[in-house]
């Protein structure tokens, strides 16, 4: 039995305005004649809740969408085709039940009206729909699948979620325009589930990504540190490919786990300066900006580099606002890690002495030992770094320090605002520089004297605005990377959220506009990564031909053409040949992860410094000096770069160069070249030039 004040998703006490809706549907459902005759308020009704009422026309959908799934496989439709096709049809046959009114009379709902009813069930379909696609696939490319058990398991998941969605946000009572507290709360535990799931689905079936394969060779020559980044990518890539195999999934899965720490500690951090349904909402921001969802899906040392910038920002939080001492210890261990992550986190231990010396309430701790200690723990974690560059010249450090300082000038101001764009939106671009204006946050909240919020938000701002201004900076002389600010807007974060609720104080028109943006904001970024990670799955279908400088394609498919010519070369020669990409890292790179014939050893791979270009890291594990004599396969996705040099000079003797087509699942992805040259020479040797 369900009182009529209850709310209809039982999750909660609702509002008047509730009851009273809640009232009329139930009412409406068993007998709509008496809809305006019976009591609105406090009425006992013997009416099962809508999950009950539904149960069973999602079970007849998912058995209506597997029956059509095989009977398209059998007419001859591909996979991807039956797939896509039969969770569509199950899914419209489940949806034309309830339209029917055979489960659910949804002509006698008017809260939310029937046309937005139908607008959030498209929106659940869909998001269903990309999670079915790239589930499928991940299960297919296990060995412990059979066919028929990943279609039964990866539609019961898709069913199951559409279900659960339908629940929890299609029937939800009243708008989601501006959503209260708790629909908030409900929103960012739906949202942060399919995220996660989504991307534990996505991590095998899409190739990794050149810096992705690059950071997995780091994993296989282990260092107390490396050239262009210090040593914890390499070090979670070894853990995790240690405890589950060479494949993409283990590589990725760190930067998921990354990604939930972060998460973590900004939750707190969000709590602390405001309370749990703020943490909620930061949550939600959390798992769907753009960056924020890629760090926890592609590894790179961006990943660890958030988690570390986020417990950074929470223990200096306690340390700063609230006075606990033993914060300290907390935030030297975070910055510790996240020296070790990227170089980058500096920029938080200077904005944190600026901070002391602008918080009038911070200063006493310049004669406390407890930052000092945190420093010193920051030191001796850092210390493998140090050890590394000390034996080398320093040369991680004059590669990212004065390296890029020293470019060509190129004013890249326009573009550090459109990667800002792509990190926040512009919704949340605007939500920040509203966060970031002291009268655009409301600071005599019930409980909390001005004073002390005024602390919390020179806090925020400062952690913001400090590190962007060497980014700035920077762009006016240089061009700055896509992804540098991310980590930046962490320590705002916390009053965009609180800002988001219809509990926060509005300070006009434009305040109002951009809380009510934010959830199509949401829904619109939540469609847009899943719909383009299942493109990517697809092969980016539309798209030209493989280049050297693209992130995403089909590198494993690359992989086996060259496994192809090395075998034949290894019979003709007797040796395994050495195999060069010759651009600056990415074909290697690709290539050496995808070498099957190397099974989980590591024995391929090269750079371009064998004929006198830079190699980065490749320089170190493949000295030119080790190779001469081996027979050398040269790989390139450009014609024209196998031929304008004069290899000839390093060779006994080389080939022509020869072509290959990339073809996967029938689709042309453009031309492979690669010439193989035998009886390398670390020296050109003029003997050997084309012209003698």
């Amino acid at each position: 039995m369900i009182k009529a004040s209850q709310s209809i998703e039982g999750l909660g006490p609702a509002s008047p305005h509730e009851k009273s809706g809640l009232n009329r549907r139930l009412l409406a459902s068993i007998h709509p004649e008496n809809e305006m005759k019976s009591p609105a308020r406090d009425l006992d009704i013997q009416q099962p809740p809508h999950w009950v009422r539904l149960t069973p026309g999602a079970a007849l959908a998912l058995i209506f969408d597997v029956s059509s799934f095989f009977a398209l496989s059998a007419a001859g439709f591909t996979t991807v085709t039956a797939n896509l096709l039969s969770f569509t049809l199950g899914t419209f046959f489940g949806y034309s039940l309830i339209a029917r009114g055979i489960f659910v009379d949804i002509s006698a709902v008017d809260d939310p009206p029937v046309r937005v009813l139908y607008g959030r069930f498209a929106v659940i379909f869909l998001l269903a729909l990309f999670f079915r696609g790239i589930l499928f696939p991940r299960l297919l490319e296990t060995s412990y699948w059979t066919f028929q058990a990943a279609i039964l398991v990866a539609a019961f998941a898709a069913h199951f979620g559409q279900f659960f969605g339908v629940i929890a946000v299609v029937f939800a009572q009243g708008s989601w325009m501006s959503p209260s507290p708790n629909h908030w709360r409900r929103l960012a535990i739906l949202v942060v589930a399919y995220t996660v799931a989504f991307r534990l689905a996505a991590m095998g079936p899409v190739n990794l990504i050149p810096e992705e394969a690059y950071y997995w060779n780091y994993a296989q020559h282990l260092d107390l540190s490396y050239l262009d980044h210090p040593p914890m990518v390499a070090w979670l890539i070894w853990i995790s490919t240690s405890l589950f195999g060479r494949s993409e999934f283990a590589v990725r899965l760190p930067a998921l786990i990354s990604w939930a720490f972060a998460a973590g500690f900004m939750f707190h951090l969000t709590a602390n300066v405001f309370d749990r349904n703020a943490a909620f909402r930061c949550l939600l921001l959390m798992a769907v900006l753009p960056l924020y969802f890629g760090f926890g899906f592609f590894m790179t040392p961006d990943a660890p580099l958030f988690a570390a910038w986020a417990g950074c920002l929470f223990y200096l939080y306690r340390a700063l606002i609230t006075q606990r001492r033993s914060s300290w210890w907390g935030a030297g261990l975070c910055m510790g890690a996240g020296l070790l992550s990227k170089y980058t986190i500096l920029l938080l231990a200077l904005t944190t002495v600026g901070y002391l010396l602008v918080d009038r309430g911070s200063r006493q701790w310049w004669v406390r030992a407890e930052p000092y200690l945190a420093a010193l723990l920051s030191g001796v974690i850092f210390l493998p770094v140090l050890i590394w560059n000390a034996e080398r010249g320093w040369a991680s450090f004059v590669f990212q320090g004065s390296r890029r300082w020293s470019d060509n000038f190129n004013f890249s101001l326009p573009f550090l605002i459109g990667s800002i764009l792509l990190v926040l939106t512009p919704v949340g671009m605007a939500a920040v520089a509203q966060a970031l204006l002291p009268l655009a946050t409301d600071i005599s909240e019930p409980g909390r004297e001005p004073p002390e919020y005024r602390r919390q938000w020179l806090f925020g701002s400062m952690f913001t605005l400090a590190p962007l201004s060497v980014f700035l900076l920077f762009s006016f002389l240089h061009v700055p990377k896509l992804n540098w600010t991310a980590p930046v807007w962490l320590a705002i974060i916390p009053w965009v959220a609180q800002n988001m609720s219809t509990d926060a104080q509005p300070t006009g028109k434009m305040f109002l506009l951009v809380r009510q943006l934010w959830v199509p904001n949401l829904t619109a970024l939540l469609l847009l990564v899943s719909a383009g990670f299942y493109y990517i799955y697809l092969g980016l279908p539309g798209t030209g031909a493989m280049t050297e400088g693209r992130l995403l394609g089909p590198w494993k498919a690359l992989g086996m053409k060259i496994d192809a010519i090395q075998r034949k070369i290894e019979i003709e020669t007797g040796a395994k040949p050495l195999v060069v990409g010759m651009d600056k890292y990415m074909i290697t790179s690709e290539l050496a992860f995808y070498d099957q014939l190397d099974g989980n050893r590591f024995k391929n791979g090269g750079g371009t410094h064998f004929f006198g270009d830079r190699g980065l890291m490749w320089e170190y594990w493949f000295p030119s000096s080790a190779q001469i004599g081996r027979t050398i396969i040269l790989v390139d996705l450009r014609a024209d770069r196998l031929t304008r040099r004069a290899y000839h000079e390093f060779f006994d003797r080389i080939t022509d160069t020869s072509t290959e087509t990339l073809e996967v699942n029938g689709r042309n992805f453009g031309k492979l070249y690669w010439r193989i040259g035998y009886g390398y020479r670390d020296t050109p040797s003029a003997a050997n030039s084309p012209a003698n």
